[in-house]
C-alpha cells in the first residue's frame, strides 16, 4: 500500500494568516494553480482511490490533482481539519494579538501545550479520529496493493502522519500547501516515509501572496 497524504492548496485565509479549521474556505486562484501544477507533475502516478476531507479546499485540491482521471473520491469527515472553535477566522501571524499567546506558542510548534479554544477539538481527539481512518485502511486486505491519495489539511494531516512517525505533533514544521508525504506500507508495516514533497517552485507562493 502506498499513501499520498496531501495538504490542500492555498486560500485567501492562508494569505491573511487566519485560522481556518472547520471554516469552509475554498481555494483561491493561487491554490487552484498549485493543485493544477501538482496534478500535472503526478499525471503518470496511477491512483486506485482518493479519500478527501469534505471541506471545499481539500475536495477541490483532490479534484484538480486527479484532473479528468477516473478515480473515485470518497469524502470522509475524519479527514476534516482540526476544529479551532471560537479562534477560527482570527489572525495567527507571529505578531497577532487576536488570540492568546499560549495558542500562538502551541501553533508555532508546541502542541503538547495546546490550549483548546472554546468549541474546539483537543489534539487527542484529532489523533483518535485520524487513527480510526488509518486503522480502517490497514484492516482492509483489498488495500494491500493500492496507491491511495488522501487530501486533507495541515493539522489533520500531521495528526494522521503521527501514527507512522511519532514524535512531536508538527514533526518540525507545518506542511507547505499542496505538499504531500508518501507512506509505503507492506502488510501493515511501514517500510518508508517521504516527507513534505513539493513539486512546484516555492517562490510561486510568495509571488501569489504579493510578497508576503
Amino acid at each position: 500500500m502506498e499513501l499520498y497524504v496531501l495538504r490542500h492548496g492555498t486560500t485567501k485565509w492562508n494569505e491573511k494568516h487566519l485560522l481556518q479549521g472547520r471554516s469552509d474556505i475554498p481555494l483561491d486562484e493561487g491554490g487552484i494553480r498549485l493543485a493544477q501544477i501538482v496534478g500535472e507533475k503526478l499525471k503518470d502516478v496511477s491512483f486506485d482511490i482518493c479519500y478527501s476531507s469534505p471541506l471545499a479546499r481539500a475536495l477541490q485540491t483532490a479534484q484538480l490533482v486527479l484532473g479528468g482521471r477516473s478515480v473515485s473520491i470518497v469524502e470522509d469527515p475524519r479527514l476534516m481539519e482540526m476544529s479551532f472553535g471560537e479562534a477560527e477566522g482570527r489572525d495567527v501571524s507571529a505578531s497577532s494579538t487576536a488570540v492568546p499567546k499560549e495558542l500562538l506558542y502551541a501553533l508555532s510548534g508546541h502542541m503538547e501545550n495546546y490550549p483548546v479554544p472554546e468549541g474546539g477539538e483537543s489534539v487527542r481527539q484529532v489523533y483518535i479520529r485520524t487513527a480510526r481512518f488509518i486503522q480502517d485502511l490497514l484492516e482492509n486486505p483489498d488495500n494491500n496493493e493500492k496507491r491511495i491519495l488522501i487530501s486533507t489539511h495541515g493539522a489533520a494531516g500531521r495528526a494522521l502522519m503521527h501514527h507512522f512517525w511519532g514524535g512531536d505533533f508538527w514533526h518540525g514544521n507545518v506542511p507547505p500547501n499542496c505538499s504531500f508525504c508518501i507512506v509505503t506500507i507492506d502488510h501493515c508495516k511501514v517500510t518508508s516515509i517521504e516527507k513534505d514533497i513539493v513539486l512546484y517552485d516555492p517562490s510561486l507562493v510568495t509571488n501569489l501572496f504579493g510578497g508576503k
